[in-house]
């Protein structure tokens, strides 16, 4: 594309001479008031309905991730697992004690940092809710919340058939159906999904031949159940199994999408889950609410870290494999009480939830290495002598986690005129977590292990103001309080390090946002404009640290606290519903970041100090145009673009480059007749290349210099699809 044409300024224009969205009320189901409205939330939040999946994605949420400005992912992994929200969220998760930003629920069940499991088929609606999420839910959201939601069972019985098949080896096949239970009427009624995908992952491995390394086989199944009486009370149960089989080949020294290793990893997943919710009255004022989840989740993390064979590291010796066994278990209950909205009247909110969350790791690094006789006797080589021979590693470590946690919230709303609205929420969250390890190394006979008991009492909430500015504009001013659980560093803590660098302090997020929304009189348009300031308190961050210079084996992440940092950014979008199905939407942020201080006691890393967030583009944009009509041609174009953006926190060693601007197209066209659906579609129709997650760090012999490496995203993808579906009237 020419350098010439910026696509954030024709979006942000069009944002200023239009409007936009959805035709009908929005209704944001991931806020904790059971039917409340987009008008009726302060906070910016981005809603993703089922033509729009559908429309833009293939198989899973992490298609989807460019859409939505001022969201991404840091691409590890063979899917998305670890998000970002405003500049805020995990970049990875090697050690077990998970501690996440921003929370990811699905049907109600928690799978934060578990984001893989997110395909997309037969689901209904995505919503991202911008900014800490402190009442809602807690230390899980310090930067925003997700939640997905499947499609529901229906009162009339339904059919969905669909099936795909592209380059890069894609098939997939779905089916979802459901309807009233016979004899049931619409008291009780089902839905059940099952979908297969396959596909080769977008790699090439030259050494072993092979194009499928780091394949792609995905299996989910979802069951529905929901049962109503007619007075008021409503139980809903859903059960999901999904398994990913992937392949993980996906690194190579020189960068791109053609890889060397001889032992390439796996990244699988499998996860069980259930969820029950129950809504009934309670007396004649009162709602409530309970929702119980259990979730399993077992993943198998393994990586040929050396990204090589040993052609290609000769003459040295080189190999080196880590393999991570990850089992986490899940359980939450929760209980709301919420009065029934009455004109003139406050509407009241409290609630009570629990989490218990296991996690059980079992890492094994196995390999051999060595440098070279010239390097090592060079004057003043900084490596011992033993370093200088063929050295092997075989390390075993275990570890068990542990975190109950106990909050109690509530919500208030009153009004203050007929069209203002005064809202304050607050969370008080206790979180008790234990931490145990045992590490061996098999090769030098020693043993450690490491100890950790944090506990933290935590607040969070929100003071806002909504008011209608006449029957098509709303407005908001919030102030909110998020917060981050306190933890440690159990792999920096094997190294006999500073004490002061081992624990790190909880985090607090302030949050100032103001925005606009308007609505056309005819439902057929929608726009906005939300603006925010935040600033983080003993910000959490967290650095890659190569330990020992030149040893590979010894690379790291150190979490550590930047006493102060702050982020501002603006995000608009609209869309606008035109005669015969034709539309056109566009979304836009603009994002600053920065780390101000550290003080005297966190001093391990203030050359931070002036650093941009990671993966925090400083533009992100998505615009979309098509044709939308239950029979008859239809088609859509999206773009979707992000500015530069850092990897990492690598300043202290003189690598300041960032990942550049990248535009990504999508297009799809077909035909509708009959209940059946024929299209054609292309993923990344420019073929751009770009990356999608860097590391600096030495991992090539026999020095082992520190360098930058980048991961490749996917190249283009091309395929056709067919689907028909019934629907009984």
């Amino acid at each position: 594309m020419p350098a010439r044409f910026k696509p954030p300024l024709l979006v942000f224009a069009l944002l200023a001479a239009g409007a936009s969205a959805e035709t009908g009320t929005i209704i944001v189901t991931g806020s904790l008031r059971d039917g409340a409205s987009l008008e009726d939330t302060a906070a910016s939040v981005a809603v993703l309905e089922e033509s729009d999946i559908s429309g833009v994605a293939i198989q899973h949420f992490e298609e989807l991730l460019a859409h939505v400005p001022n969201l991404g992912t840091s691409g590890e992994g063979s899917r998305a697992r670890y998000l970002q929200v405003r500049g805020v969220g995990e970049l990875e998760q090697y050690e077990g004690a998970p501690n996440a930003a921003v929370g990811f629920l699905i049907d109600d069940i928690d799978f934060s940092g578990l984001g893989a499991v997110a395909t997309t088929f037969d689901v209904e609606r995505v919503e991202v809710l911008r900014g800490p999420q402190g009442t809602r839910y807690g230390a899980s959201a310090l930067g925003g919340l997700i939640y997905l939601r499947s499609i529901a069972p229906a009162a009339t019985p339904e059919l969905l058939l669909r099936a795909d098949a592209g380059s890069d080896g894609l098939f997939t096949a779905g089916l979802a159906a459901g309807g009233p239970v016979s004899g049931q009427g619409d008291r009780l009624t089902w839905r059940a999904t099952a979908q297969h995908a396959r596909s080769d992952g977008f790699r090439r491995n030259d050494f072993l031949g092979e194009d499928d390394s780091n394949g792609r086989d995905e299996l989910t199944l979802r069951t529905r159940l929901r049962w109503q009486d007619g007075a008021g009370r409503q139980l809903d149960l859903v059960a999901m199994h999904v398994d990913l089989d992937n392949g993980y080949d996906a690194w190579s020294p020189g960068g791109g999408q053609v890889t060397y290793s001889d032992e390439p990893g796996r990244d699988a997943q499998t996860s069980n889950a259930v969820a029950l919710r129950y809504t009934g009255v309670a007396g004649d004022d009162w709602q409530l609410t309970g929702i119980a989840t259990v979730a399993e989740t077992d993943m198998d993390f393994a990586f040929d870290a050396d990204w090589g064979n040993d052609a290609l590291w000769a003459p040295h010796v080189y190999r080196y494999r880590q393999d991570t066994r990850r089992e986490r278990r899940t359980w939450t209950q929760e209980w709301r009480l919420a009065s029934v909205p009455e004109q003139g009247r406050p509407a009241l909110l409290a609630g009570a939830w629990f989490q218990r969350l296991a996690e059980d790791n079992r890492v094994i690094d196995f390999g051999l290495g060595d440098v070279d006789d010239a390097f090592c006797a060079e004057p003043g080589s900084p490596y011992e002598s033993w370093w200088c021979d063929p050295y092997p590693t075989d390390r075993r470590l275990e570890s068990v986690f542990r975190a109950d946690t106990v909050a109690v919230f509530g919500e208030a709303e009153w009004p203050l005129t007929a069209a203002t609205r005064l809202l304050a929420g607050a969370r008080l969250e206790r979180r008790s977590a234990r931490y145990s390890d045992e590490a061996e190394d098999l090769i030098a006979g020693t043993a450690s292990g490491a100890r950790f008991a944090p506990l933290d009492r935590l607040w969070g909430g929100q003071l806002a103001l909504l008011h209608a500015a006449g029957a098509n504009d709303d407005l908001y001013l919030r102030i909110a309080r998020g917060f981050r659980a306190s933890g440690f560093n159990p792999g920096l803590a094997r190294f006999e390090p500073d004490e002061d660098q081992v624990d790190y302090d909880d985090e607090r997020l302030i949050a100032w946002e103001g925005g606009w929304r308007h609505a056309g009189r005819d439902g057929s348009w929608r726009s906005g404009v939300h603006a925010f300031w935040q600033t983080r308190h003993d910000m959490q961050v967290k650095v890659p640290l190569q330990y020992r210079e030149g040893d590979p084996n010894t690379f790291l992440f150190l979490t550590d606290n930047a006493e102060a940092a702050h982020s501002l950014g603006i995000e608009a979008g609209f869309e606008r519903q035109f005669a015969d199905g034709w539309f056109l939407a566009a979304t836009a942020a603009w994002l600053r970041t920065e780390i101000e201080r550290f003080s005297a006691a966190q001093g391990s890393s203030p050359w931070l100090v002036g650093s941009e967030f990671p993966h925090a583009p400083r533009a992100s944009y998505a615009f979309a145009v098509g044709r939308d009509v239950p029979r008859g041609w239809f088609g859509r174009l999206d773009l979707a673009g992000r500015g530069s953006y850092r990897y990492d926190y690598d300043a202290s060693t003189g690598d300041d480059r960032r990942e550049p601007d990248v535009l990504l197209a999508n297009a799809r066209a077909g035909f509708r007749w009959s209940g059946f659906e024929i299209e054609a579609w292309v993923r990344n129709l420019l073929d751009e290349e770009y990356g999608t997650r860097g590391f600096y760090f030495g991992n090539e012999p026999p020095e082992y210099s520190a360098r930058r490496y980048v991961r490749a995203g996917d190249s283009r993808q091309a395929g056709i699809g067919l689907g028909w579906r019934f629907e009984s009237r």
